[in-house]
């Protein structure tokens, strides 16, 4: 005899309603309508019938009040019960033999995360791109594969050790620490704290005698440690960071991207075994009035970064003039491979002290009084194109991180084609500003949520094709299962179920569909002639139905 699957699933959802309304003291909440349900009832119940009965007979009053489905049988309905008895009453709806599921009408929250670290009220500048509302979907660190995600930073006066930043420094876990020796054969001896260029060693500059915190507070941006009840919280709450120390010769900055561009191409070719996947880079440090046929090694060196997936982002100057006709360096460097940020204030617009460029500056983005983390353990405000740039490189590295595995597919098997996909996403993101409409290549200014949008387009998580077929038709000698071929663009975790003509659950199977082989499901069962409602839902709660007909 077949197990009745709508019965246990009923029984369940019975006994849960008991749980919650025996555990939870009831406040005044504004997190359902007040007065209202949710009823579904089997297919072939009268509802306006079925209630005035149990208005009758249980001395109530349940008004109709909108059809949900005529097709399902689903209604919403109101109610005479105060809202601390609704609960009770839904519970005893459930009894009824004719009702399916009951449920209060919930109000949905907006899914904005706000972490618990001391300091986030005063990071104004994470709120206007929006990371905030990102978080509730990622928080950042590995991609939908698994890869560890890190961003290299170059720049002088990083605090390795702060208490928000220390568990995010990316580790060269191929180098054994102190011994004299350069295990991972790279040319740098115990490079495990990545490098120093100015000392050639792991050690960063902690100098605050003189003032030198610049790259912390860049690092603070990009990814200190969120949720963790101290200081800050940075757009990507885990992440790894590649801290690159110079001092701002051009010779240092140079071998500082190939460090970085070694450790990706190693990562490329060993299919993730050894280097690192640096996704992003970031520089607050430049030359201006300069272009780019005076410092060819520069800007050579971003083509090459982009061809093993590396897409750069460079601060441009902190003066009020126009790159392109005054010159500046990075930002007037011709690659792809590059975005050129310029600084937006609290009044969200264009920075006074901050270059422009119709041409050679893409975007801007919050800097002026930005908050971040300073020397010793401490917090403070920074500002200027250098917060401006982490606020991109952080949000790139973010980006990562979503549930996309075509995203991941292209940066694995066309590195160049992802980087530069990555920049045409944050390019066509903005949010568009008068005052910058002429001031830069975009004519905006950086908004991660925009962006996070436009991806998951791109990876199906909005406009998607979802479609599926029963082969074959069932007969009598072929009761044993069906085969179901079915067409998605979204990859997560899909839902397949059967009601028969009662309403009563007949099927219930989860699963992911896989990536390159055929989409295609075989359900084992016995079957009984009859109709059958088969429904099949991906993970945005979209969902298909048709009908089967087993004769």
């Amino acid at each position: 005899m077949r197990t009745n699957l709508y019965q246990k699933y009923k029984s369940l959802l019975i006994i849960c309603c008991f749980l919650l309304s025996s555990t939870f003291t009831y406040s005044n909440v504004i997190g359902y309508a007040p007065q209202e349900l949710i009823v579904r009832l089997l297919v072939d119940v009268d509802a306006p019938s079925f209630f005035e009965q149990y208005n009758a007979t249980k001395n109530e009053t349940i008004t109709l009040k909108r059809v949900i489905s005529k097709r399902y049988n689903i209604y919403l309905v109101s109610t005479n019960f105060s809202n601390l008895k609704l609960d009770r009453y839904a519970q005893s709806l459930m009894l009824e033999k004719e009702v399916i599921y009951c449920q209060k009408n919930y109000l949905a929250n907006t899914r904005t995360t706000t972490p618990s670290d001391v300091h986030y009220s005063d990071q104004l500048s994470l709120r206007t791109i929006g990371v905030n509302d990102i978080w509730s979907s990622t928080t950042g660190g590995l991609t939908i594969d698994g890869d560890t995600i890190v961003v290299g930073i170059i720049d002088s006066g990083f605090d390795y050790l702060h208490e928000d930043l220390e568990a995010n420094v990316w580790r060269n876990h191929a180098e054994i620490p102190n011994d004299g020796i350069d295990n991972d054969g790279n040319n740098y001896i115990d490079d495990y704290h990545s490098w120093n260029f100015r000392y050639e060693n792991d050690r960063h500059d902690q100098l605050p005698n003189i003032g030198i915190r610049h790259g912390t507070a860049v690092a603070g941006i990009v990814g200190a440690v969120g949720d963790n009840a101290t200081g800050i919280a940075g757009i990507n709450w885990n992440i790894k960071m590649m801290l690159l120390s110079v001092r701002g010769y051009e010779a240092e900055i140079a071998e500082a991207y190939f460090y970085m561009l070694e450790q990706r191409q190693l990562y490329n070719e060993t299919n993730g075994a050894k280097g690192a996947f640096v996704v992003t880079s970031s520089i607050s440090l430049g030359f201006k009035q300069a272009f780019a046929q005076e410092h060819p090694i520069w800007c050579d060196v971003y083509d090459q970064l982009g061809q093993v997936g590396i897409i750069n982002v460079g601060a441009t100057v902190n003066e009020h003039y126009n790159v392109d006709v005054v010159g500046d360096i990075p930002s007037t460097c011709p690659s792809d491979f590059l975005i050129a940020v310029t600084n937006t204030n609290e009044l969200d617009i264009l920075e006074y002290k901050a270059g422009y460029g119709q041409n050679n500056i893409d975007l801007a983005a919050p800097g002026t009084n930005s908050f971040s983390t300073d020397l010793n353990d401490r917090y403070d405000f920074f500002g200027g194109t250098s917060a401006a740039t982490p606020h991109v490189a952080g949000s790139i590295a973010l980006l990562y991180s979503l549930p996309c595995e075509d995203l991941i597919y292209r940066a694995k098997n066309n590195p160049p084609d992802a980087a530069f996909f990555m920049k045409e996403m944050i390019m066509q993101s903005v949010d568009y500003l008068d005052g910058l409409s002429d001031k830069c290549v975009s004519g905006g200014r950086l908004n991660t949520k925009k962006a996070m949008e436009k991806i998951r387009d791109y990876c199906g998580g909005v406009d998607l094709q979802l479609d599926f077929k029963i082969l074959p038709n069932l007969v009598a000698e072929d009761r044993d299962r069906i085969e179901i071929e079915y067409e998605t663009t979204n990859f997560e975790e899909h839902q397949i179920f059967i009601h028969d003509s009662m309403g009563r659950l007949f099927y219930d199977q989860r699963f992911n569909p896989p990536n390159f082989e055929d989409k295609r499901l075989s359900i084992p069962n016995r079957w009984t002639k009859g109709i059958y409602i088969v429904s099949l839902r991906n993970s945005e709660g979209n969902y298909l139905s048709k009908k089967l007909i087993v004769f």
